[in-house]
């Protein structure tokens, strides 16, 4: 008999554009400058008079994230820009403290948030495209695995609007968790259901 999953979060590739996901928390990398999504996020959030380029970029001068508590111009809830190293010394292991990172500040601000989203951050200049996406997995795995989660999170979302890179994102998350006791694929089969309990005893066991 399979097991029942009582605490899970679903991981799912979402083929869509970021700015229409309805998610309670949109959650950025801001790589020292603007570049791409977080600074269309940016822009749309001067325009809505909430906030201007220039003071995130301010204030992720002196902090390691900036939380937007309401916005109105996305589908999303809330804002996160995560503070992460220049482009030209970013790699791999900051992809996975990304994640780590993703999963804590959640916990901080938005304790109550079921949804959160996020984009795949590496491919678009220079670092490779499978190898990106499996580090961010790792970092977001790192930190459901520590003891102080959202409690109310269910769904972690990892959007692409380009169909090709959808379909190959969707395949490496199968790849990556094919044959891990705390996975199951979700009942629509296009996302991977992660037991939460199972995922921290297992690592907890690996530490110990």
């Amino acid at each position: 008999m399979a097991a029942t999953f009582t605490n899970h979060i679903e991981f799912a590739v979402q083929n869509d554009d970021v700015l229409r996901v309805d998610a309670d928390m949109l959650i950025l990398k801001h790589a020292q400058s603007f570049y791409g999504v977080d600074q269309v996020v940016a822009n749309m959030l001067e325009m809505e008079g909430i906030t201007s380029l220039s003071e995130i970029a301010e204030t992720l001068t002196q902090e390691d994230h900036l939380h937007i508590p309401q916005t109105s111009s996305l589908q999303a809830k809330t804002v996160l820009f995560v503070k992460t190293p220049s482009l030209s010394t970013f790699h791999y292991p900051d992809l996975r403290q990304f994640g780590i990172d993703a999963i804590k500040l959640t916990s901080k601000y938005s304790g109550n948030a079921s949804h959160i989203a996020t984009t795949l951050h590496g491919p678009g200049f220079g670092l490779d495209f499978a190898a990106s996406f499996l580090a961010q997995i790792g970092g977001l795995l790192d930190g459901l695995a520590g003891l102080s989660i959202p409690t109310a999170l269910k769904g972690i979302s990892l959007v692409e609007r380009n169909p090709e890179k959808s379909a190959l994102m969707a395949l490496l998350l199968k790849q990556r968790f094919m044959g891990e006791p705390y996975i199951r694929p979700s009942p629509t089969g296009v996302s991977q259901m992660i037991d939460i309990n199972q995922l921290q005893a297992i690592r907890s066991n690996q530490d110990s």
